[in-house]
């Protein structure tokens, strides 16, 4: 749920920020799932700071612990990232 939560979002996210539907998606499971390619030859150069900036968000939300994910989504803490060695 983590997964498809993270993903729907960063989809939205990217969406609303100027990105179309398609970029959007494609940018959006591979920052979530891969830590993060794209569909252009020039990365993510081809976009305006702000889309950059997201997809820099969004792939570090994707590299976070799906586990940690629902534990913060459970206990509302922000404290939970520092508590997991991974992080």
């Amino acid at each position: 749920m983590a997964y498809v939560l993270s993903t729907v979002l960063s989809v939205l996210l990217l969406r609303l920020l100027g990105m179309p539907w398609w970029e959007a998606l494609n940018h959006a499971i591979t920052g979530i799932s891969m830590g993060g390619f794209t569909i252009t030859g020039e990365s993510l150069t081809v976009y305006a700071p702000i889309l950059q900036l997201a997809a820099i968000a969004i792939m570090i939300t994707g590299a976070i612990s799906f586990s940690v994910h629902a534990q913060f989504l459970s206990q509302r803490q922000l404290s939970i990232l520092w508590r997991d060695p991974q992080h």
